[in-house]
């Protein structure tokens, strides 16, 4: 066989290996409909589950023990009765959520109009509230029982995500018309669906990631002058260094995180041995530790 294909060096290194989705979440399949926003959450009452995933099928959603199948589309409405307006989606719920969502549900109301919050990129969500209770739907605003409108931003520190990379990003807000009955049988049935983290039955290996997870900060991997594709990567560094010198003009915080010692040598300084901790904290232990020995 051939030589396996490396990708091309861009400069910036190699993603380090992501973790794999966080304990006590559960990617859940929920029906809205689109007209009156009514959401429900098909479940197996025999097994106490709510339905996950089914094979590769985007509209389906089965039980994890007697694999029964289920499609949106065909059945209306619970609430307005129509027919052809009900949509699949999938939501990753936290054990957390799932609770608050029963516990803060307002009191003495059958159903609401809320606007839950969810991540657009790990699907996590998000159902905001206030005073103790969830915030309302009122023209489109998440507005609290005493009237206080909140913002989407308001959320997004408190908001837990399957993966850390979804940090801070901003929230898509999506109207829901809940009721208390739907949300009882949420809190009731999470703790016995499968965590989302659960590998699949195959031996398909996981995509690779598709952001960059730096927590110390982004350095550029070395590159030697001679190498293939050096040219490419010298025109994305300058790509970078424009972007970066157009948003110091517009006075803008651009959200780029750059490593504390590649900002060093960007003004100029020199590194030094002890800068290698900001960029591989566990490598610079080990060099300490052979440092140590060899005195």
């Amino acid at each position: 066989g051939g030589r396996p294909h490396q990708p091309p060096n861009d400069g910036l290194g190699q993603a380090p290996a992501q973790a794999s989705y966080i304990k006590g979440f559960h990617e859940i399949y929920v029906l809205r409909c689109t007209k009156c926003t009514t959401v429900t959450f098909p479940r197996c009452e025999k097994h106490s589950s709510l339905l996950t995933r089914a094979s590769k099928d985007e509209d389906a959603a089965q039980c994890h023990r007697c694999r029964e199948v289920r499609r949106a589309g065909g059945s209306p409405c619970e609430h307005c009765k129509d027919t052809g307006c009900v949509s699949a989606e999938w939501w990753m719920l936290s054990d957390e959520e799932a609770g608050y969502l029963h516990a803060a549900f307002p009191a003495g109301q059958r159903s609401i109009d809320h606007i839950l919050l969810q991540c657009g990129v790990c699907m996590s969500v998000n159902f905001p509230g206030t005073e103790q209770s969830l915030v309302l739907n009122r023209a489109g605003q998440m507005t609290s029982l005493s009237g206080r409108v909140m913002q989407e931003q308001d959320y997004r520190a408190v908001t837990k995500h399957v993966t850390g990379a979804c940090g801070n990003l901003p929230l898509t807000k999506v109207p829901v018309r809940l009721s208390a009955e739907e949300c009882g049988h949420v809190a009731r049935l999470v703790a016995s669906t499968p965590e989302a983290e659960q590998p699949p039955d195959d031996d398909t290996p996981a995509p690779p990631p598709r952001y960059v997870n730096a927590p110390h900060g982004l350095f550029p991997a070395p590159l030697m002058a001679a190498s293939a594709g050096a040219g490419a990567v010298i025109m994305h560094m300058r790509l970078v260094g424009r972007l970066v010198g157009k948003a110091l003009l517009d006075q803008r915080y651009l959200d780029l995180p750059l490593s504390p010692a590649f900002l060093k040598r960007i003004i100029g300084q020199h590194l030094c041995f002890h800068d290698l901790a900001t960029v591989d904290p566990h490598l610079f232990k080990t060099l300490c530790k052979l440092k140590g020995a060899a005195r």
